[in-house]
């Protein structure tokens, strides 16, 4: 089961409804502040008696404690900013657990008690009759929120309810319809707007509304959004059987290549953006999320495993023999959106996520032959092997080795060196690091599985997340995590 954020904004919410928001936030920080610091003050306390465990943290805000909230005006999030509370008080823990150099959370205002920033309103659940729900109109297509943010005290009539409230429908399983008498509401009702992706998800909630789970209430210049976790079902498990590289170009943004497992052409073309003559200025989401819908459609049809370049693997710019240096139209940040899009909608198809493997040699590379040269590229726009002779466009070069790459790595084995000793015998991958010791035959794949997974996360744990393209642990790195069993091509030698 995967999850997914989308962040709607308040639509132009009135003065009032505004004040209200501000006040809101401005509650909610002031007692989190007020748990940070007490929170603070018995610390050792609290780490002698922690578990492991977010609900115990969490019931360390006791009914007097809870009590004492109140002052903040906090009954309509209690629960929300305990479980808050404890998520931020488990982060701290566990950093410190494993030694890592980190300062208790700070707090939010300063030594006057002014605050100095706001915190965003966490929602633990959704629900029509508490914390936030969404409601839909189904004859304008209009979606808005509600938005429980006031106690009994602070509750107000609202004289100003128009007549679309009055069609005001719960996304939620009951199929209820709002309340719209006049009475004392501790809620607000604001309007939200959104771009065409996030109206896609929507609308999959009005079918499924258990995929809409906890929020949080953010306030960025001004302006008023919610983002929401949505839990995504799953669809059947489809089981691929060709593959589809995505390659940056520089004629167009995008282009793919779907080939076979062994290595026929089956399709190829460009992925096509209406902004693509301005594709790195200005918000590209909308279009990075179009391109991502034409690619998993494209997967959909040929039951392809999508294959991308890893951009922490590429260097800067892209050579191009005696050329200067030609960058690619679509920039590393908005390709790198591009996998993160990708990784969740393929899931929800069904299809496995992106394999990302190293684009090193994609545009120098024969497909037919394999040689590897800057001598290949004879000019900008095209590709002429000096092994082999064979010919291509350069457009679908990158697209096609990457379809290709994983062929490759499937086809080679993971080499294990055996060596005999007095105790027993030592298992060995120089390029890996690898090196086992093995004195009983006993579970002795399984201690290798171990071994060899360890080894790759010290290798991504000593780059501290910082590729280097010059290490080439990380092909053997990325043929590890691209398979879906790495044992099964365990070669003994």
């Amino acid at each position: 089961m995967s999850y997914l954020s989308i962040t709607l904004k308040l639509h132009k919410p009135s003065r009032e409804k505004r004040r209200i928001l501000e006040e809101a936030m401005m509650n909610y920080t002031r007692a989190f502040d007020f748990l940070l610091t007490e929170a603070g003050r018995c610390i050792s306390d609290i780490e002698k008696n922690y578990s492991g465990s977010t609900l115990k943290l969490s019931k360390w805000v006791d009914k007097d404690m809870s009590t004492r909230l109140n002052q903040f005006h906090t009954e309509p999030f209690k629960d929300s900013i305990k479980s808050d509370f404890a998520m931020t008080l488990e982060s701290y823990l566990k950093l410190k657990a494993a030694g890592k150099k980190c300062g208790f959370p700070s707090g939010y205002t300063d030594s006057t008690g002014k605050l100095t920033k706001v915190r965003p309103i966490f929602f633990c659940r959704y629900d029509i009759k508490r914390d936030y729900c969404l409601l839909y109109n189904p004859d304008k297509g209009r979606y808005y929120l509600k938005l429980y943010l006031m106690n009994n005290k602070m509750a107000r009539i609202n004289q100003n309810v128009f007549a679309a409230e009055s069609k005001l429908q719960y996304v939620h399983q009951s199929g209820l319809k709002l309340e719209n008498e006049e009475s004392k509401k501790r809620y607000i009702i604001v309007p939200l707007s959104f771009g065409s992706w996030q109206e896609e998800y929507l609308n999959e909630c009005l079918k499924n509304p258990q995929m809409l789970k906890t929020a949080r209430l953010i306030e960025r210049k001004g302006e008023y959004f919610i983002t929401i976790n949505l839990k995504l079902p799953q669809n059947e498990k489809i089981k691929t059987d060709t593959w589809i590289g995505i390659s940056r170009g520089i004629g167009k943004p995008l282009y793919y290549t779907v080939t076979d497992q062994m290595g026929q052409l089956k399709e190829a073309g460009a992925i096509r953006l209406k902004k693509s003559d301005v594709v790195n200025n200005g918000n590209m989401e909308q279009e990075i999320y179009r391109a991502a819908n034409q690619i998993v459609d494209k997967a959909l049809t040929y039951n392809s495993q999508v294959i991308l370049e890893n951009i922490k693997l590429q260097r800067g710019g892209w050579a191009y023999g005696d050329y200067k240096n030609y960058k690619p139209m679509l920039n590393k940040m908005l390709y790198n959106s591009l996998d993160k899009i990708l990784t969740y909608k393929l899931e929800n198809k069904g299809l496995p996520k992106p394999i990302r493997v190293s684009p090193s040699g994609i545009l120098f590379t024969c497909p037919q032959c394999g040689k590897n040269t800057k001598r290949n590229r004879v000019s900008k726009d095209m590709f002429l092997c000096v092994s082999c002779g064979t010919a291509y466009k350069i457009d679908f070069l990158g697209s096609l080795n990457l379809a290709n790459k994983l062929n490759k790595y499937n086809a080679d084995d993971i080499k294990i060196k055996v060596t005999k000793e007095t105790d027993g015998i030592r298992l060995c991958n120089d390029l890996l690091g690898l090196n086992l010791q093995i004195s009983s035959m006993e579970n002795y794949m399984e201690n290798l599985r171990k071994e060899i997974m360890k080894t790759v996360q010290e290798i991504i744990e000593s780059q501290n997340h910082e590729y280097d393209h010059k290490d080439k642990r990380w092909s053997m790195v990325q043929k590890i995590e691209g398979y879906d069993d790495f044992m099964k091509h365990i070669k003994f030698i």
